[in-house]
């Protein structure tokens, strides 16, 4: 997969892929070395000291769920760390996402494809 954005973003329903999306991201970027660090909606129990200091040395950042957890001044630390910052949420209003990309995840028995919607 090659994100054309700095920062990413997938809204969307729930059950459309996205969560094994970035499950398997995050498992090949492992297996190739590449420097991933996988967010869910467990986080939301962490502090944001705790987050921030898991994102350094990141290449690749994503946040799934992140609407249970994930604030402006952890979103602008992993941008001014990472190469590429990925949000799943629902509810993104609140943060800013002007210079996001928008993308989509479709999932059907056979095939996964993640596309860029904007």
């Amino acid at each position: 997969i090659e994100f054309l954005d700095k920062l990413c973003l997938f809204t969307g329903k729930s059950a459309e892929g996205k969560t094994f999306a970035f499950k398997a991201m995050d498992e090949y970027c492992r297996s190739t070395g590449m420097k991933c660090r996988y967010f869910d909606s467990t986080c939301f129990e962490r502090s944001i000291e705790s987050m921030k200091l898991d994102c350094i040395g990141q290449e690749i950042v994503i946040f799934d769920n992140a609407d249970l957890y994930l604030t402006q001044e952890l979103l602008d630390h992993a941008l001014s760390i990472a190469s590429t910052v990925i949000v799943s949420m629902k509810s993104y209003f609140r943060l800013n996402f002007e210079s996001a990309g928008l993308y989509k995840v479709s999932f059907n028995s056979s095939s996964l494809s993640i596309f860029r919607i904007r």
